[in-house]
């Protein structure tokens, strides 16, 4: 049994934090649909770092979930997403505003990593360093949690993810499904809306999916 089973998530987040919470939800049982334009898709489906043209981060924030492409600038496209909002119980999506990100980021260069850490010491702040990949792996604290597995991807091969950070002891989180390809649940999605073949190779055609 799984802790979130039953619940379905419509998932419109693109790059790290969004994806990162659908993720979190998808790992405990929640039938996450990720919804993805159909030119392209997820801006880091193959974004550096990559393996064979896939992206890393991409793989790792977005196992256990489906993909469904879907053009919401078209009528119909609307009309789909609405009739899986009405069956779901939860929509995410996440913008970030640029100018808000350019003042912190120029802040934040003023001072070394190590020097903001030494700055905050003492201080009632919720802050700690950001290590690279090589520090992060051999965190005591993070092999002690099994925060990093081992995974086996049917073309990036072997790779390390996230583990599961919250851990439940009748209900775990546990990895079903790795990173869908794009529209890999498409015409999966659409049937079980009612929507016959024929509906969805004429989407296809007029490029609402």
């Amino acid at each position: 049994m799984s802790a979130l089973k039953g619940l379905r998530i419509l998932d419109l987040t693109l790059t790290l934090p969004g994806p990162y919470c659908t993720h979190l939800l998808a790992d405990f049982g929640a039938e996450v649909i990720k919804i993805e334009n159909p030119e392209g898709g997820d801006w880091f489906r193959h974004e550096e770092p990559a393996i064979k043209g896939l992206g890393l981060r991409f793989l790792d924030l977005n196992r256990n979930k489906k993909s469904l492409t879907l053009n919401l600038k078209t009528p119909a496209g609307k009309e789909i997403f609405f009739a899986l909002a009405r069956s779901s119980q939860g929509v995410v999506e996440g913008f970030c505003p640029a100018e808000v990100y350019n003042f912190l980021k120029k802040t934040f260069r003023q001072k070394t990593r190590d020097e903001w850490v030494a700055f905050f010491h003492g201080q009632d702040v919720c802050l700690g360093p950001v290590k690279n990949m090589g520090e992060t792996l051999e965190d005591p604290q993070i092999r002690h949690r099994q925060m990093i597995v081992d995974v086996e991807h049917p073309q990036a091969g072997q790779l390390k993810q996230i583990g599961i950070p919250i851990k439940l002891s009748e209900t775990p989180g546990k990895i079903t499904s790795l990173a869908p390809s794009l529209g890999q649940h498409t015409k999966e999605i659409l049937q079980e809306l009612g929507y016959s073949a024929e509906a969805i190779e004429g989407f296809r055609r007029e490029k609402v999916i």
